[in-house]
């Protein structure tokens, strides 16, 4: 692979300032236990707003905005283990993961389900314009109103703990007030301080100290229009800029690959073998007798080199900029002065992902400020989740960005304007049911 040029002001940006949307901070083992879900009714075709606005926003939350009430039809018991399990005597079995350290999102049988977990500032903090997460409280054994849904339907449902998995559970977060409680857990103290109005400075020893390490594939360097910047201006960049997190606890550390996980992993990239091959399109690429030059060319580059493949016999270097002629990605965008960087990042990853899949290099680009207008999961220019974009898209779709231009702000919903695409949202369950909620701001 070419040695790539990365811009280096950015990376000390997403380093030195890691924030999140909403003051919340939640561990597995805090989480993990048995849990009590109420559940409104499964009725609706698509997703309930559940009394939330789009992009949900972290203010509203605690200022009276929200007034929905649950109306609770049915409960059921779930023991969520870890790493990953869930089971129910009522409803089966299924998988959990954290979404960050905010929330969770658990399948139990033929329902899935997602929600925060609940917080609130502490007493006598009644500012909410206050950056400081050190004057929030999470409540880990419970949730806010999430979303769920069952066998296509979807409905409203909130959770609550009634037994811990490590009831002897203790962390290391500080001295406690009175104001808190043993189940309660303060957000990490804020880095923010005045000087955020002071100009942005770059790391140039951190530059120096990269550019000089003899194996790196980039090179560092300062970004010029940044060089213009506060330090305020750059964490409106990095989204969410209110909630630092960067001295948070560590989470439980995942366990090594088991054999079954690999032999899965492999049926996985047979599956994935077997579904594009059945493309039409790529049917009447390989019987094109005029292309068989190229064909053979491809066929050439396709070949296993021994010497160089690595971890489960894929190549140990791959450039999608350049292979077989194409350049699979599909630019680089520019989020402006809003958090949109998570939005920015699924879209790119899902268009890539439909270039390769389907053998189409020029497929069109999709819309981030869908995602930013109409999401109810995510925050908007204030930050969010790749995964929860993820859920979004396999619940709405996703839209051209043609179709919905971006603005970088929250700008206004108008999902009776734009198509969803079908194609993506299939992607999209794809994503959210195989990779890990990473967060990003």
């Amino acid at each position: 692979m070419k040695a790539a040029t990365f811009i280096g002001a950015i990376l000390m940006v997403i380093v030195a300032f890691v924030a999140a949307d909403l003051p919340i901070h939640c561990l597995p083992s805090q989480v993990a236990g048995t849990w009590e879900f109420e559940l409104g009714d499964a009725t609706s075709s698509t997703p309930e707003s559940c009394g939330y606005n789009a992009p949900d926003k972290s203010r509203q939350h605690l200022d009276g905005s929200y007034t929905y009430q649950l109306k609770a039809t049915s409960t059921i018991k779930v023991n969520m283990t870890l790493p990953d399990f869930t089971t129910s005597s009522s409803a089966g079995k299924g998988t959990w993961t954290m979404v960050f350290d905010e929330g969770f999102s658990a399948k139990v049988g033929d329902m899935d389900f997602f929600a925060f977990h609940a917080y609130k500032p502490k007493k006598g903090f009644t500012t909410l314009s206050n950056i400081k997460p050190e004057n929030y409280i999470s409540f880990c054994h419970k949730t806010l109103i999430g979303w769920y849904n069952k066998n296509g339907k979807f409905g409203c449902w909130r959770g609550q703990q009634v037994v811990k998995a490590y009831p002897n559970l203790k962390l290391n977060q500080g001295e406690k007030s009175k104001d808190e409680v043993e189940f309660a857990v303060v957000s990490p103290t804020s880095f923010v301080s005045t000087a955020s109005e002071q100009l942005f400075d770059p790391d140039y020893s951190f530059i120096e100290m990269h550019n000089s390490d003899p194996e790196s594939l980039w090179t560092a360097k300062a970004h010029e229009p940044f060089l213009s910047k506060t330090v305020k201006d750059m964490l409106a960049l990095t989204g969410g800029k209110q909630f630092d997190k960067t001295f948070r606890v560590a989470a439980v550390p995942s366990s090594p690959v088991s054999a079954e996980e690999e032999a899965h992993y492999f049926s996985l990239l047979e599956a994935e073998s077997a579904a594009t091959s059945t493309r039409s399109e790529l049917d009447a690429e390989m019987d094109d007798a005029d292309d068989l030059d190229d064909e053979d060319a491809e066929e050439e580059d396709a070949k296993p080199k021994a010497a160089k493949t690595c971890e489960y016999g894929l190549p140990c270097s791959l450039d999608w900029r350049n292979h077989k002629g194409h350049n699979w990605l599909s630019g680089i965008r520019n989020q402006g002065s809003c958090g949109s960087c998570y939005a920015m990042a699924f879209m790119t990853s899902l268009e890539s992902r439909i270039r390769i899949k389907y053998n189409e290099p020029n497929h069109h680009r999709y819309s981030p400020q869908h995602v930013l207008s109409c999401s109810v999961y995510n925050q908007g220019c204030d930050g969010g989740f790749p995964y929860l974009v993820g859920k979004h898209i396999e619940h709405f779709g996703a839209v051209s960005e043609k179709c919905f231009s971006y603005q970088a702000r929250d700008g206004t919903c108008s999902r009776s304007s734009v198509r969803t695409s079908t194609l993506s949202r299939t992607l999209a369950t794809s994503v959210v049911t195989s990779v890990p909620a990473l967060r990003s701001s």
